[in-house]
């Protein structure tokens, strides 16, 4: 059985070879690249992708082409037409003001560029410019980040576009240590009013079995556009406070800036949300049984509320994969 699965392999690796230009006597021109996915956002900083031939022959009439860019962004090509074995050269997207996509488009299409020659393998890599309310990844970008380095696409976060189902915020009235709204990375805690991403490890590392049918863990098991690492929000990376001394800063300094409130609700950038969702920021006035609620569609902006007494739904987070 071995002998006949490796028989398989040499000979659809032949098949492959040749049906690419290439012989029995070796491979063709083999064309990888730095990163199959490029996100950029708009007006933003422009992102290289490094093309190396792998194989052991030079390419021939090698090209670069891009389709479906957003009109003001383009790309420009290092490669030559005959680029030699080891070798390297670039392609450099540089994004304009538009995005590839309206705001809240459930099914944006990428641009692609292409690259290929006669006698090599041709790759598509997916290309996005991102702004607010784009899809990305499963959500809707309510932070980006510009400044990861050239080579990767755009850091930030995303807002699941659908709600997980409506839930308790634990399994048990117990405070969880450490997920305070006055809880601080510099006690050794986590930054409880900011930072969903370490709430939520939190809070599963005290509920590490049972049932797992509460807000945290919904986020943490789901898989919502083909994409895990979700995390329930805190209640600063959802909102802003309605008035000055408030926990999570005001509209006009909100201390979050990129906050899903301001970057997708305001404005209507990515129609309705429900009326309230639970946060993974517990209530330092009451942390064993409350937790922090924000409420989207009335003037009270947050509320605190009993962990098992109400079970509203929750919309899940996750950063971008730069």
């Amino acid at each position: 059985m071995t002998h006949s699965i490796g028989l398989a392999t040499v000979a659809l690796a032949t098949g492959l070879l040749t049906a690419c230009g290439g012989s029995d006597d070796g491979p063709p021109a083999l064309l990888s690249a730095s990163a199959p996915t490029m996100a950029l956002a708009v007006s933003g900083t422009a992102r290289m992708i490094t093309v190396t031939n792998l194989g052991p022959h030079p390419t021939e009439a090698l090209q670069a082409s891009a389709t479906g860019l957003p009109s003001g962004s383009w790309m420009r090509s290092t490669c030559p037409t005959q680029l030699m074995p080891g070798a390297s050269c670039l392609l450099l997207i540089t994004p304009g003001a538009l995005p590839s996509a309206v705001r809240g488009d459930l099914a944006p299409v990428p641009a692609k560029v292409t690259i290929a020659g006669d006698n090599t393998n041709t790759m598509d890599i997916s290309v996005s410019v991102l702004t607010h309310g784009s899809v990305h990844e499963g959500g809707h970008v309510f932070a980006l980040d510009d400044a990861t380095p050239l080579t990767h696409s755009v850091g930030g976060k995303v807002l699941a576009t659908a709600e997980v189902a409506s839930a308790h915020w634990s399994p048990s009235l117990d405070a969880v240590v450490g997920v305070d709204d006055d809880s601080t990375a510099a006690q050794g805690s986590c930054d409880a009013a900011a930072d969903g991403r370490c709430n939520t490890q939190r809070i599963l590392a005290q509920y590490p079995t049972g049932s797992r049918d509460f807000a945290a863990a919904l986020c943490a098991d789901s898989r919502h556009g083909g994409f895990d690492g979700w995390y329930l929000p805190a209640v600063c990376e959802l909102t802003y406070s309605a008035g000055a001394g408030g926990l999570c800063g005001t509209q006009a300094a909100p201390r979050v800036p990129d906050n899903v409130r301001s970057r997708l609700h305001d404005g209507d950038r990515v129609g309705s949300f429900g009326l309230a969702y639970w946060s993974s920021t517990q209530s330092s006035q009451s942390p064993a049984d409350h937790a922090h609620m924000v409420v989207f569609e009335l003037s009270i902006l947050t509320s605190a509320m009993g962990k098992n007494v109400g079970t509203p739904p929750s919309r899940c987070a996750r950063a971008i994969t730069p």
